[in-house]
């Protein structure tokens, strides 16, 4: 499987069936969200919440089955790939992984979150190439329900 082998169905903000996270992608969240973007453009979400940032819905049909959907996402333990807890999904999210991991690309972008627990504000990107990242204390943090 190449990365072109791997679509975003840009008609879901969930995929059909999930079992939560597979993995765990290896990578700086400023990193993953710029390669995420360079390879598949914008999120099918992005939210303020910094634990549950941005989500990408992907699928890909090998030939011998049928659609497999994953979900890359930003979550409260950092970058990761959620889906089916199957030999089929994860053998998929494993190629994934590996396929954004590699990869050299990166987008310009600009996030601004908050993560509640600490009453953060944080600011990621990349601009020029450059990634950024810093954190500060917010007395007023927006309301996600």
């Amino acid at each position: 499987m190449t990365i072109s082998d791997f679509q975003k169905d840009t008609s879901l903000t969930s995929i059909p069936e999930s079992n939560g996270k597979l993995l765990n992608l290896d990578l700086e969240s400023v990193i993953a969200y710029g390669r995420l973007r360079a390879l598949f453009g914008e999120p099918n979400y992005e939210t303020q919440n910094s634990e549950d940032a941005y989500s990408y819905i992907l699928f890909v049909e090998p030939e011998s089955s049928e659609k497999i959907y994953l979900e890359v996402y930003e979550g409260s333990s950092g970058p990761a790939i959620g889906g089916l807890n199957n030999a089929e999904s994860l053998q998929a999210a494993e190629t994934l992984k590996k396929l954004i991991e590699e990869s050299e690309e990166v987008a310009d972008y600009q996030y601004e979150g908050y993560y509640q627990d600490l009453d953060l504000k944080i600011s990621m990107g990349i601009k020029n190439g450059v990634p950024y990242y810093s954190e500060e204390p917010c007395e007023e943090i927006p309301d996600f329900q």
